[in-house]
């Protein structure tokens, strides 16, 4: 009798652990990955990104040497991302859509930025 109440413990025990694995995926939060590269595929570190959601910032990152920036523990929802970088042109999306439990990932491209010159007649 004593071994078949441990071995009851033991099953509800391991049962008792699995669904907490199970809630603690499911509830993972969401996370949003850019890579930033320029027209020749190189990645672009230092660029600022900022996800806004209905004109709030939620969170402003850098993108790190390999050109890429993380934005954790997002909620499910829909975003705007702006990235912007000195010499690039500026990368706008709107109504980027987060769902539920999940990760996104998104590849941009920045355009160099126009090039001014002042010239000067004396």
């Amino acid at each position: 009798m004593k071994n078949r109440l441990i071995i009851l413990c033991a099953i509800l025990g391991a049962l008792f652990a699995l669904n907490s694995i199970a809630d603690a995926q499911t509830n993972a939060p969401n996370a949003l990955r850019v890579v930033v590269s320029d027209a020749q595929n190189q990645a672009i570190a230092g660029a600022k990104c900022v996800l806004s959601q209905a004109g709030k910032t939620i969170a402003e990152v850098q993108t790190d040497a390999g050109g890429a920036a993380t934005f954790k523990g997002i909620s499910s929802g829909v975003y705007a991302l702006k990235i912007e970088k000195e010499g690039f042109g500026k990368y706008e999306k709107e109504a980027l859509k987060i769902g539920a439990d999940a990760s996104v990932e998104l590849a941009v491209t920045l355009e160099v930025g126009a090039v001014s010159a002042q010239v000067s007649v004396e």
